[in-house]
């Protein structure tokens, strides 16, 4: 996973040999919307998953339709209520996940008394994982 620090697209580009990804899970909307799609290789997918960044964007339907990429809306907790017996296929993804080896990465820590850096951190996209505060 790649933080959306500057430069960030150029690096997936890098990675991938001017590739892209084959799916990208977007829960931060805004600005990173329209670069997680310039992410997407040929048919790829984006899954929306929220709006960290308070901004709700807007689709360029041509970005989809020139390189037949979809962006998915999804929301886990509205699926799950109007689909009885759902939340257990979504368990055992979740568990093949974990058994595999993803680990969510550490919190950021911060004493309470430096919670603008801890801030600064979150703006600069240098943080991954949750940021705590601490007394």
């Amino acid at each position: 996973m790649l933080p959306l620090t500057d430069g960030w697209l150029k690096a997936v580009k890098e990675a991938t040999d001017g590739r892209g990804v084959d799916l990208v899970v977007d829960p931060i909307g805004g600005d990173a919307f329209d670069d997680a799609i310039r992410a997407l290789a040929v048919e790829g997918r984006l899954l929306v998953i929220g709006f960290a960044a308070g901004g709700i964007p807007t689709v360029k339907v041509n970005r989809l339709l020139l390189r037949n990429v979809a962006v998915i809306g999804v929301g886990y907790g509205e699926y799950v209520n109007r689909k009885p017996g759902s939340q257990s296929v979504f368990e055992f993804g979740v568990a093949q996940l974990v058994e595999a080896g993803l680990r969510p990465p550490p919190p950021m820590r911060y004493p309470l008394s430096k919670g603008t850096d801890a801030l600064q951190a979150l703006a600069d996209g240098g943080v991954l994982g949750k940021v705590v505060l601490e007394p």
